[in-house]
């Protein structure tokens, strides 16, 4: 049986002084994606970035991370960092703690990829050569 997290939209921060923080991205906010044990990362991103993302084709990459759910350096700004989701295991490892912690909450940091660069030879004229005007003999 599937369970449900919440996701937040963000981005962590490290300050001056090594503590965490993270800023909510005020545009996209928090979604509710689906989660179960066999749940794998490809999946989840995929789940994420469909919830974000529904109409659009050429979606950002994610990156999934959490807090330790034996802190709550959260609130605090201490300089555990977070834990990133970078593997299947890793996905796992986070279950089992959500299943101990219902209240944890995943975070997803979206890089948008820049609009690529017109790399064609051919411009954008589709007539760029002009005849010069011959004198008829």
């Amino acid at each position: 049986m599937a369970d449900h997290v919440m996701v937040i939209a963000g981005e962590w921060k490290m300050s001056d002084d090594g503590s965490w923080t993270f800023s909510i991205d005020k545009h996209h906010m928090s979604r509710i994606v689906s989660l179960a044990p066999t749940t794998t990362l490809l999946d989840l991103e995929r789940n994420v970035l469909k919830e974000y993302f529904p109409n659009t084709e050429a979606l950002p990459s994610a990156s999934l991370s959490y807090w330790p759910p034996n802190t709550k350096e959260l609130a605090t700004g201490i300089s555990t960092p977070p834990v990133m989701l970078t593997h299947d295991g890793s996905i796992l490892y986070f279950y089992r703690h959500f299943e101990a912690h219902k209240g944890m909450n995943l975070f997803v940091t979206f890089k948008v990829h820049p609009e690529p660069t017109n790399v064609s030879q051919v411009a954008d004229n589709l007539f760029p050569f002009t005849t010069p005007n011959q004198p008829i003999q």
